[in-house]
């Protein structure tokens, strides 16, 4: 026999009342039962009927259990070894549960993301079915004080959870929600450590009103906040519409790239395809603008694909999430190039590779040195998406300007100064609008009157930046 700490025997019943047979005494002494009923069987005698008074509370059937039947299964687990053990290996196992339904699995859900958190409260299930497994197996082990720490552990750790985690989106949220798209907040908020610096390939972009100090002398303070309101709030949400990040406002300039926090192909094209949104956005303002009476309105726009550092950056004071590095510089520049080509969106050759299958028009510009570069760079023109107008009218205009302008170019790399030009005042004479025809037949007739040196390369080197 094995009784319990306090001495006492765990009964493991066979069953609910009526498990074993029962026989009326009556029926024994007026012979009615068959011979040999009894025969090589252990025979108990006890009272059953109701009103006797000895009916025990049990785990079968409440507080109606015949007491002599308790006594029969007593006697069936002696004979047959079925005791239910409760001693220090039950115990021990119990401690064990505890513990692992305690710090182990308490400090793996605090850890882990909240979808696989509750996976914990799926261990209800297993937890009953060893206890049952057990049972059947003859240990008796506690479920009770088991599954109140797992019931704890889960329901206090979703508290932590909520309270902090949220405590964290709300800084996350704040931090970055005015410059980074709601959806890659929502995102970003799944995986906080994305914001961490790294090196990644990004596309950079640079953007700057044309002329805003002009605009800025007509205009009072008042006016002016609000026409910078209104346009920094229109080139935003493109920024965003396309999956953007916003890095900064520079006075007038929108600094803006693709590719971080998140690594995703295709960054360039969807940075090619805000360009030309936003340059369109620009042509309604100007619209709106001329209708109004105000001065005109003209952006340029440079973008660059390269490595860039790219992360949380600054002081334990003040902080920011930015891109260093050359390939922000370079696009800064790119933007700047505007000015002397008379275009609107300029991009480098890396840009222009990673986007060119992407159904956009494009036109080879020049080969440049930029200042503070010594490697030159190839500059491309973007001009629209194919199969649509353009700035430059519809699709067949811009790619029978785009042949003339690859012709011309040709002529210029030959050092043929004299045809290269009048192939530029061709184009000039059937597009006049046109700026890269007009800077180039300026440097042609500069070339004409003096040569540049036998070793020229043709790279045309910025002295600005």
């Amino acid at each position: 026999i094995y009784p319990d700490g306090r001495g006492q025997l765990l009964i493991n019943y066979e069953g609910p009342w009526g498990t074993f047979p029962h026989y009326s005494i009556v029926d024994v002494l007026e012979g009615k039962c068959k011979p040999g009923t009894f025969q090589g069987k252990l025979v108990l005698v006890g009272a059953t009927a109701t009103g006797i008074g000895d009916l025990r509370a049990t785990p079968f059937g409440g507080a109606n259990f015949p007491g002599v039947e308790i006594h029969a299964n007593v006697v069936d687990n002696i004979l047959n070894d079925r005791f239910l053990r409760r001693g220090a290996k039950q115990a021990l196992s119990d401690v064990l549960l505890i513990f692992v339904f305690g710090i182990p699995l308490g400090i793996w859900m605090a850890l882990v993301s909240a979808r696989w958190m509750w996976f914990g409260a799926f261990l209800f299930v297993p937890l009953v079915a060893v206890d049952y497994w057990s049972f059947l197996h003859g240990w008796w082990l506690n479920f009770t004080v088991p599954a109140v720490t797992l019931a704890s552990n889960v329901l206090l750790v979703s508290l932590y959870r909520s309270l902090v985690e949220e405590k964290e989106k709300r800084r996350v949220r704040s931090a970055f929600g005015q410059y980074l798209s709601p959806e890659v907040v929502r995102r970003l908020l799944v995986n906080p450590r994305l914001v961490e610096p790294k090196k990644t390939e990004i596309t950079v972009m640079f953007s700057d009103i044309r002329g805003f100090t002009t605009i800025s002398e007509k205009l009072d303070a008042q006016e002016l906040a609000l026409f910078l309101n209104q346009y920094l709030s229109d080139m935003t949400s493109l920024v965003f519409d396309h999956h953007g990040t916003l890095d900064k406002y520079i006075g007038d300039a929108v600094m803006a790239f693709w590719g971080a926090p998140f690594e995703e192909p295709g960054h360039a094209a969807k940075a090619c395809k805000a360009a030309l949104k936003m340059m369109d956005r620009v042509r309604e303002l100007q619209k709106e603008w001329e209708a109004e009476g105000k001065p005109h309105l003209d952006i340029g726009i440079g973008l660059n694909t390269g490595m860039a550092s790219v992360g949380n950056m600054g002081s334990a004071l003040r902080y920011g999430y930015t891109a260093l590095g050359d390939a922000v510089n370079l696009s800064s520049r790119l933007e700047g190039l505007n000015k002397d080509y008379g275009t609107h969106i300029i991009v480098n050759e890396s840009t222009y590779e990673a986007a060119k299958e992407s159904g956009f028009l494009f036109r080879e510009l020049d080969l440049i040195r930029v200042k503070g570069k010594l490697q030159p760079v190839a500059i491309w023109e973007l001009v629209g998406r194919a199969g649509e107008d353009t700035v430059y009218g519809a699709p067949e205009q811009v790619r029978s300007r785009v042949e003339l302008f690859r012709s011309a170019r040709a002529l210029y790399g030959q050092r043929r100064w004299q045809a290269a030009q009048q192939a530029f005042q061709e184009i000039l004479d059937h597009w006049a609008d046109d700026g890269p025809s007009r800077a180039y037949w300026k440097r042609c007739q500069e070339y004409l009157f003096e040569e540049p040196p036998a070793a020229w390369d043709g790279v045309f080197t910025m002295t600005h930046k």
